[in-house]
Formats: C-alpha cells, structure tokens, sequence
C-alpha cells in the first residue's frame, strides 16, 4: 500500500483556490467575448475577493502555527510541573515514612 502524503490545511485550501481561480479565469475569457466590460467587472471582483480569501488564509495558518508552538511549551511546562510533583511528592512521603507516620 503506497503511503499518502498528508498535506496541511493551508496547502489544501491554496490548491482548492487556485482550482477555482483557473475556473473563474476561464470563465471571464468566455465572458470577454460578449462583452469585455463584464469581464473586466467580474475578473476584479474575483481578484478582490481571491486576495481577501488569500489573506484570511494566510493568517489562519499562521495562527495556527503559533498555536502549535504555545502547546509544545504547555506540555512541555505540564511535564516539568508533573516532574517537580513527583519530586516532591516523593519527599513527603519518604519523610513521613522517617516520622513514622
């Protein structure tokens, strides 16, 4: 079985969106046939909203690569605290045992 490279969902999003910005292109060719001003309205409206697609697209991956980053470093804090309660959780009950408690 050929193993299936997984892609992030940024890189899916920028292959779906430029899927549909090859599809809107030709459509706005076919459109400039009949009237040129048409397409040249819908051909800026496509770019207008492709770049604010594009955008918001952008800063969500970037978020959530930042995101990624702040749960490494609380797992990493989570480990070092469960470290230091087993330490001391350790020492507690070794000097109870001392006591005789």
């Amino acid at each position: 079985k050929p193993k299936l490279q997984r892609i992030s969902k940024a890189d899916r999003a920028r292959r779906i969106r430029r899927v549909y910005d090859d599809a809107a292109y030709e459509i706005i060719r076919q459109i400039s046939v009949h009237c040129a001003e048409r397409a040249r309205l819908l051909a800026y409206v496509w770019v207008s909203s492709s770049d604010a697609l594009s955008n918001l697209t952008d800063r969500f991956a970037l978020q959530d690569e930042n995101h990624k980053k702040d749960i490494k470093k609380l797992q990493l804090a989570l480990a070092r605290a469960n470290t230091a309660y087993e330490t001391l959780s350790k020492f507690v009950c070794d000097s109870a045992n001392e006591e005789g408690l």
